[in-house]
């Protein structure tokens, strides 16, 4: 189980990705496969997002950012 440290790390992972790839929380959740809710609480910190899930979503939103493609 992630520590509250590690939670709140992921989450500004996860959100300062997003804000580089130039996509809103609706727009982003389409690209890592998330309702919008879920994205939401991942950026928040309030819910860890499965420990398996990370990567994919950060790879995807850095994907997003390599190509310099947005909304």
């Amino acid at each position: 189980m992630p520590t509250p440290a590690e939670i709140k790390k992921t989450a500004m992972t996860i959100k300062h990705c997003r804000e580089l790839a130039g996509l809103t929380q609706v727009e982003a959740a389409k690209v890592v496969g998330y309702s919008v809710s879920h994205l939401q609480k991942f950026e928040s910190g309030r819910y860890a997002p499965p420990e398996r899930a990370i990567k994919p979503i950060i790879e995807a939103l850095t994907d997003r950012i390599k190509k310099g493609v947005s909304k």
